[in-house]
């Protein structure tokens, strides 16, 4: 075989090796790349299979869309599923692309093939962002079914006006149906007959997309500019999808996905490399710290510089804010973390499912079985958390099952007998209750890491009264500091610290009288509570 016959054997089937390529690629990245992306967006939806979900749909613009989007999104609860079809949708908008393209002209092959790559990398694009829907991708390949569909057989229809009409008519069901992504198959049939018929009636069409959504503004209270564009796909009502990565805001999800999985070594690998800048995800480090049991022993060894990246409430800065609930569910706050589920679907404009889970936990946990029981019949209409809202209204009105459960039991023995919500102030005996209620060492050493990061150390100092056993190192070293700041020597010290940690300690007042600064003592100290307590803890007020 020939070096030219080879190259056209190569261009002739260049569609079917670029689209291979493209499937894979796009497998790859979806799965590889962005699985806290994927499972995101299945997580802050409620995809129920009943009429009653269904027919709302009808009753505004891109309503099938979403629906169709959202029915596809509900298997991201596997992630491979959902890479395949994602990378499906991608593919397939790149073959109707070449399609219509070839139809209209039979010449410059790779560049039809370069051409038809535009829409489906506009919809990879689009699916960057984390508040992207489905719904695109599902518009615009039912657009471009239908821009075929007219080239095979819609432009045969007898009599202009005739085919007009329906063409029209076409347009604004598909509109109302699939929203700002259909606009294509009317400006494709207009210029297709304003071009190659000379019918400048086919004009009416744009018209029609003028006209369509301020139409649809009469009966919908949707802004106008979100039915005019790619926003009416877009999860939050007051934004733009980016069309860009966005490095943070993957951070963030993935260690939400990590947190929501217990995935704890993991998350700790990951801050291990780099600690995260997002609020909501150092605080996921520290939790995946405390779940390990090593909490107090490498506080300091991540560049945490304020104590609300142990606790705090939810806040602006935390791009993904839901895992919060996660910590709060653990330490036996159970109202907080009820809470947090409700003020994440404020903030995700819906239902999701991640905060019906956390819902019915907290309310089986509290014994609220009424309340859980109506979180688990809307998880018993969906199709993959069926099972388990099944299982889960076995311990409905069941307090012994409740108490055996492997977890909801140990959530039970957490739960504190008095009544709290977050409170800044009030954290310290917030904290100190859920020790007392529980007994837990989790709680524990929250309380204890608190009072640390606060640099309380009176209370420290009482909480360790008649502790003799060898304690974590933070611990060791934020006590030396305080018996220091109070004695002349270590003589009579009442706790067992370690020798190495009392020379530190010596060596840190030592260059510090000779006038240490944040600067130079960061080498030796940065990861001691003595450079925290110096330095990092002041710069953070």
């Amino acid at each position: 075989m020939d070096k030219k016959s080879l190259v056209a054997r190569i261009m002739s089937n260049a569609v079917w090796l670029v689209g291979v390529l493209l499937f894979v690629s796009s497998v790859y990245f979806w799965m590889f790349r962005y699985p806290a992306h994927l499972a995101f967006g299945e997580q802050i939806q409620l995809f129920l299979l009943s009429i009653d979900y269904f027919l709302p749909f009808l009753s505004y613009p891109s309503g099938m869309a979403h629906y169709i989007g959202e029915f596809l999104t509900q298997f991201n609860y596997e992630i491979w599923w959902g890479a395949v079809i994602v990378s499906l949708l991608v593919v397939l908008v790149y073959v109707q692309s070449y399609a219509i393209i070839s139809r209209e002209t039979s010449r410059y092959g790779i560049v039809r093939v370069l051409a038809a790559l535009v829409p489906s990398g506009f919809v990879w694009l689009f699916m960057l962002d984390r508040f992207s829907l489905l719904a695109m991708p599902v518009a615009l390949v039912v657009a471009l079914s239908f821009i075929q569909i007219y080239q095979l057989w819609l432009h045969r229809i007898g009599g202009r006006i005739m085919r007009h009409v329906v063409l029209v008519l076409m347009s604004v069901a598909l509109y109302w149906l699939f929203g700002a992504a259909t606009f294509i198959f009317g400006v494709f049939v207009a210029l297709n007959e304003v071009f190659r018929l000379r019918d400048f009636v086919a004009l009416t069409h744009i018209v029609a997309i003028v006209l369509m959504p301020l139409l649809a503004y009469v009966f919908v209270p949707f802004p106008l500019q979100r039915l005019y564009t790619s926003n009416c796909y877009y999860k939050m009502m007051d934004e733009r999808p980016s069309l860009s990565y966005d490095a943070e805001d993957e951070e963030a999800l993935l260690y939400s996905f990590l947190s929501h999985y217990k995935k704890w070594d993991a998350a700790i690998r990951k801050a291990d490399k780099k600690m995260p800048d997002d609020l909501a995800s150092r605080q996921i480090v520290l939790h995946a710290l405390a779940e390990k049991n090593l909490l107090l022993d490498r506080l300091f060894e991540y560049p945490i510089i304020q104590r609300k990246d142990l606790i705090s409430s939810q806040s602006g800065d935390m791009r993904e804010p839901m895992s919060v609930s996660d910590l709060y569910f653990s330490l036996g706050m159970i109202n907080t973390a009820e809470l947090s589920a409700y003020n994440m679907q404020q903030l995700y404009f819906g239902q999701g499912v991640r905060a019906f889970q956390r819902l019915a936990e907290c309310n089986i946990v509290k014994g609220d079985y009424r309340i859980a029981r109506k979180y688990l019949n809307a998880l018993k209409q969906t199709l993959f958390y069926k099972k388990w809202a099944e299982d889960m209204e076995k311990l409905i009105d069941n307090a012994n099952g409740v108490e055996m459960h492997p977890y909801y039991g140990v959530m039970r023995n957490r739960l504190m007998k008095e009544t709290f919500y977050f409170s800044d102030k009030e954290l310290d005996n917030i904290l100190a209750h859920s020790v007392n209620s529980s007994m837990d060492a989790h709680s524990y050493d929250y309380l204890v890491a608190y009072l640390i990061l606060s640099n309380d150390l009176d209370k420290l100092a009482k909480l360790m009264e008649g502790n003799t056993n060898r304690m974590p190192k933070a611990v060791q070293e934020a006590l030396v500091f305080h018996w220091m700041s109070k004695n002349p020597s270590f003589d009579g010290m009442p706790w067992n610290i370690d020798m190495q940690v009392m020379r530190g300690a010596v060596d840190f007042m030592r260059m510090m009288n000779e006038g240490g600064n944040m600067q130079t003592m960061r080498p030796a100290f940065g990861k001691t509570y003595w450079y925290y307590n110096t330095f990092a803890s002041r710069k953070s007020k």
